[in-house]
């Protein structure tokens, strides 16, 4: 007898391990940067893009240098790409492989409320008109 060593489930994988997007397209700028962590976009000192996150170094309000890593998924620029992603699908098959994904993504890592909701909604507003068209 032998031991089952693999689920015979699919694998999932993220938005950014699916490449459906090419992660060259996704530019944080530091005007975004300064945004998101709350200071003016002049104390952004420098942001490295990495595979799966962030590493943004910038200048405190006491003028003191700050560095972290931060998930492309708090960014707006985030959300506009999953957007873009989605009503680029051209029919229901692709629109439900990339339902998948984002399912797994809201599943495993932390989405602003408003983002989720609004990512959601263009899901199941274009999976309407795909339907829409599909049946006439």
């Amino acid at each position: 007898m032998t031991r089952k060593t693999r689920s015979k489930q699919a694998t999932r994988h993220s938005f950014i391990k699916t490449r459906w997007f090419k992660r060259a397209s996704l530019h944080i700028t530091k005007a975004e940067a300064g945004q998101v962590l709350g200071v003016p976009a002049t104390q952004v000192k420098w942001i490295k893009h990495m595979a799966h996150q962030l590493c943004i170094v910038w200048e405190n309000e006491k003028g003191k240098t700050c560095s972290s890593f931060f998930s492309y998924r708090i960014f707006p620029s985030w959300q506009q790409l999953l957007i873009a992603a989605i009503q680029s699908c051209q029919n229901l098959e692709e629109l439900n492989s990339l339902g998948a994904v984002i399912e797994y993504e809201f599943a495993r890592f932390n989405y602003p409320t408003e983002m989720e909701d609004l990512i959601s909604h263009t899901l199941k507003s274009h999976d309407s008109v795909l339907k829409a068209a599909a049946c006439c």
